[in-house]
């Protein structure tokens, strides 16, 4: 998956994107496992991340930390998005191949 930046250069598929409120860096999300274009034979993984915002206070998201992720056979996105106590929002996701 790609995109494209507002000046019409394409993004990295692994540059968090951010919208939310003006001044919010939006929050800051590290995955730590699974490892970015690994591949297994498991029917799925446990997905690690930690988050952090430059407010002190928690973000909230859309999938828990240590949550066991299905995989399909073939290429597999899993994504996780955030957003802080000002509405700033952050997504960030890995590939996982899953072979037979």
């Amino acid at each position: 998956e790609t995109g494209t930046n507002g000046d019409g250069t394409f993004a990295d598929r692994n540059t968090p994107v951010t919208v939310g409120a003006e001044g919010s860096q939006g929050p800051v999300i590290t995955i730590t496992s699974p490892t970015n274009y690994s591949t297994t034979t498991a029917s799925s993984v446990i997905f690690h991340y930690t988050v952090t915002d430059d407010s002190g206070i928690a973000p909230t998201c859309d999938l828990a930390s240590g949550s066991a992720v299905n995989l399909d056979i073939g290429s597999n996105v899993i994504r996780v998005y955030c957003t802080d106590n000002v509405g700033g929002r952050t997504n960030k996701y890995v590939l996982v191949t899953r072979s037979a």
